[in-house]
């Protein structure tokens, strides 16, 4: 009688055969395709040119509802933004210094934090050269210049919901959102090692000396080119 084991380990799968008469290890081993490997990087860009009223001393949020635009397992190395806040009509009814703006990142789709102040002139009668005319008050104008960037966020997973958060701390003036962009940077350290899974195949003593077992593997850092069997 021959009794069999099948064990799954990290990057290949080991059977075990053992009988009265013999013993030894046959091993499947997932291939991986080389020219994969390294570390990738790249980055990710989101905008939205609508319009959001902000509500006087209210707040107003926005939120890109794509959380699905990096490779499984990718970390933020930076992020960058751009924002255009505006009037509503009336220049006169408009000051740069009654606004805060704050990025988020959140795993759950709706949810915007006040996770990193990018603005904050409260207060000041003019935005200190976010403005295109930053002399006066006529709007908050951002570019996607270096300076409009953030490492609040390295380490956290790229593919989350990534939004913008506006707040008016005073009454009397009111603005708009008319632009919000994002670009998200990532790298994904590679070489991870296969795994491999049992899709089917027998279980418990095997009396029998014709055993099949079928096997799938995944490589979450690059593909499969094929399997060895030892």
């Amino acid at each position: 009688m021959k009794q069999l084991t099948a064990i799954i380990v990290i990057g290949f799968l080991l059977i075990n055969l053992a009988s009265s008469q013999n013993s030894g290890d046959n091993k499947v081993i997932v291939v991986k395709n080389e020219q994969n490997g390294g570390n990738r990087e790249d980055s990710y860009e989101m905008n939205n040119s609508d319009t959001w009223s902000i509500p006087d001393n209210g707040y107003r949020s926005v939120v890109f509802d794509n959380n699905n635009f990096a490779p499984d397992g990718a970390i933020v190395t930076r992020v960058r933004y751009v924002f255009f806040i505006d009037d509503q009509g009336d220049s006169d009814n408009f000051w740069c210094g009654d606004y805060e703006v704050w990025m988020s990142s959140s795993m759950t789709y709706g949810n915007v934090y006040e996770d990193v102040n990018v603005y904050n002139n409260l207060g000041l009668n003019k935005d200190e050269g976010f403005d295109d005319d930053f002399l006066n008050d006529t709007d908050i104008d951002t570019d996607w210049g270096s300076s409009r960037e953030t490492h609040y966020f390295d380490g956290e997973p790229a593919n989350q919901y990534w939004g913008i958060r506006v707040k008016d701390t005073y009454g009397g003036d009111v603005g708009q959102l008319e632009n919000f962009g994002i670009r998200v940077y990532w790298e994904i350290v590679a070489n991870n090692p296969p795994t491999i899974a049992i899709t089917s195949g027998p279980s418990g003593t095997i009396d029998y000396d014709d055993v099949t077992f079928t096997w799938q593997g995944y490589d979450s850092d690059g593909s499969v080119s094929g399997y060895e069997y030892e």
